[in-house]
């Protein structure tokens, strides 16, 4: 029987769901998350999916990173978690396993609710029916996972792909309100270690990969001076991605 595991990157708890509704339908070993990950376990397994969000139409410089410092005979498999807006995330993704020279299987997409509640926030009764209904997208995905499909993948050439396509200068518009505490829960939060506390102070320095993660999950954290509507995952716990 193959070794499974599936390592996701996740801010809102989106991927990290998705993560553990596949290992309802596939014989998945371990969960790895990604930023606290030790790459060299990876060699223990027969088959590595990798769940990802995709922002700013392609997915983000944290998971492009892990792929490129992969070295890893075994099949790869790829989901991608939007909102819906998938752009050219899935032709990103075959380019830079061609150029990496890892063996990908098949691309599956999943729609889940939007995590940039800064541009656009989905109600909890809403982004419920939405995951609702991708419950049905996560089956078909492991239907595909488990019978070992390679679809779609041609490419009639390898481009060269920008190193970090989706950065953003999102914790530019970052502060911190008066009600924070400097608990350090959300430089614990954040994935890229972009913030930090400095004579008395929140910092947001310039690795910011626009996850939300911190202004999702701590009411203290502002953006351009305000505080809106945020959204996480319902279903998740995130103290299990640590």
């Amino acid at each position: 029987m193959l070794k499974t595991a599936v390592c996701y990157f996740s801010g809102s708890g989106n991927s990290f769901y998705v993560a553990l509704e596949l290992s309802k339908y596939i014989n998945i070993h371990s969960a790895y998350y990604i930023p606290n990950f030790d790459i060299s376990k990876l060699h223990d397994y027969d088959e590595i999916i990798i769940v990802t969000p995709v922002y700013s139409l392609n997915i983000p410089k944290i998971v492009q990173d892990f792929i490129r410092r992969l070295k890893f005979e075994g099949r790869f498999y790829v989901v991608l978690c939007s909102a819906g807006m998938f752009g050219g995330s899935a032709r990103h993704v075959k380019r830079l396993f061609r150029q990496c020279h890892l063996n990908l299987g098949c691309i599956k997409r999943v729609i889940m609710p939007s995590s940039h509640s800064t541009v656009g926030f989905t109600p909890r009764f809403l982004a419920k029916a939405i995951i609702s209904i991708a419950s049905g997208q996560i089956k078909r995905a492991a239907n595909n996972i488990s019978k070992n499909e390679n679809k779609n993948l041609k490419l009639r050439r390898v481009g060269k792909i920008k190193r970090y396509v989706g950065y953003s200068a999102f914790s530019a518009h970052l502060s911190v309100s008066d009600s924070c505490t400097k608990c350090g829960e959300c430089a614990k939060i954040c994935p890229t270690k972009n913030i930090k506390e400095s004579h008395g102070t929140i910092v947001f320095s310039d690795r910011c990969i626009a996850c939300h993660a911190c202004y999702n999950r701590c009411e203290a954290i502002l953006y351009r001076g305000f505080k809106g509507k945020t959204y996480v995952n319902p279903y998740v716990d995130f103290k299990a991605m640590r």
